[in-house]
């Protein structure tokens, strides 16, 4: 008796540690982590929600801060976006990942500049909105422009980010893509995610700091080193034929984006969007090399080249216009190594990398407006 009495008080005093433990994870969970910007969609995956206005103390940025703030669809816009476009205008619509959804102001964003610009320009009105989402692959983005084909694009835009998105197509907790028997594009429901004890306690936080396995000395190194480049490279090397079967996936995607082209009468344009780890490595010497040696990666299995040349042939093949921007941000990079094009902080394009692209595009399609002027 007096045994089961202790055993007894050890689970009550265990199961009051398991809560209060998770009580304080969740507390702290939720006074440390920024308002969430997204919400998984059981149709599209992940996407904005509508109407958000929050500010993160940004020290690279311009202010010191950057502010995310959502329009009334969710886009990355100050104003509200109207179904119906302004007599006269022209309407593109950009999707992408984070670096176009933008770790920037709104009014920063290259979408934004680029109207700006154009409008000044031509004289005409531009109506440029920034429907990117972070988080999401080409095949996600699909998704979305199919929700918002009723706002009549003149043109699209996708920006494809060369250091994860062969990776991110392939994430499974969203709805996403497959390929049937004949290498056909199917839509997949989203699988159910594990839940994650570790975000919800303190216990399991401390524990966490004692793990040394790759994936967590990675992180400890540098997160954001991994997250938008180098994890990616580890997964195809640690995965075969995950690299032939993302490069299946966005040839699907593709042929899917430009049937739809076709039958909305959108003209299509895809940015291929470099890395940091590709345009300006020396910005972060410490941690690329530490990262390399630990994921034991050799010069062939550095992915960011790789994907960046394949998706370019799939676009090729696909007869889609392309802008390359690694040879012009390599450069641009080279003549001013004080001004990185991408925050040393998280890897994402910095203010000036926007810039960069605004001006690039921009120049780009003036060119092509002047040149359909002389053929008609």
């Amino acid at each position: 008796m007096k045994y089961i009495k202790i055993i007894f008080k050890i689970l009550i005093l265990f199961i009051i540690t398991v809560l209060c433990d998770f009580l304080a994870g969740t507390l702290y969970k939720n006074l440390t982590q920024p308002p969430e910007m997204f919400y998984k969609d059981p149709k599209i995956g992940l996407r904005h929600i509508a109407n958000i206005n929050k500010t993160s103390d940004w020290p690279e940025a311009k202010n010191g801060q950057v502010i995310f703030r959502t329009n009334n669809l969710g886009f990355r816009e100050d104003e509200d976006t109207p179904v119906l476009k302004k007599d006269g205008a022209v309407r593109y619509m950009v999707f992408g990942d984070s670096h176009t959804d933008g770790v920037v102001n709104n009014a920063f964003s290259f979408s934004n500049l680029a109207e700006e610009e154009l409008t000044r320009r031509t004289g005409k009105t531009y109506e440029i909105i920034n429907a990117a989402s972070g988080h999401t692959s080409l095949y996600q983005q699909s998704l979305h422009l199919e929700e918002w084909l009723h706002l009549r694009p003149d043109k699209v835009i996708f920006v494809f980010y060369t250091g994860n998105d062969y990776l991110e197509i392939q994430w499974t907790f969203i709805p996403h893509s497959g390929l049937d028997e004949k290498n056909q594009l199917i839509a997949l429901s989203a699988e159910n995610a594990p839940f994650d004890w570790t975000a919800r306690s303190v216990i399991l936080r401390v524990i966490r700091r004692f793990d040394n396995s790759v994936k967590m000395k990675a992180e400890r190194i540098n997160r954001y080193a991994v997250w938008q480049s180098l994890s990616q490279a580890n997964y195809f090397k640690e995965n075969p034929g995950s690299f032939e079967r993302s490069s299946q996936l966005h040839g699907a995607t593709l042929k899917k984006i430009k049937r739809l082209a076709g039958e909305h009468r959108f003209s299509l344009l895809v940015f291929v969007l470099p890395t940091k780890y590709q345009i300006e490595p020396e910005t972060d010497s410490l941690s690329f090399p530490r990262l390399e040696e630990l994921y034991g990666l050799s010069s062939e299995d550095k992915a960011d080249d790789r994907v960046r040349l394949d998706f370019k042939g799939l676009l090729e093949k696909n007869e889609i216009d392309i802008i390359d921007f690694y040879d012009s941000l390599k450069t641009a990079a080279r003549n001013h190594p004080d001004r990185p094009l991408f925050w040393n902080s998280d890897h994402h394009l910095s203010e000036r990398g926007h810039e960069e692209i605004a001006r690039i595009w921009t120049k780009l399609e003036m060119m092509a407006l002047k040149n359909n002027r002389l053929q008609e």
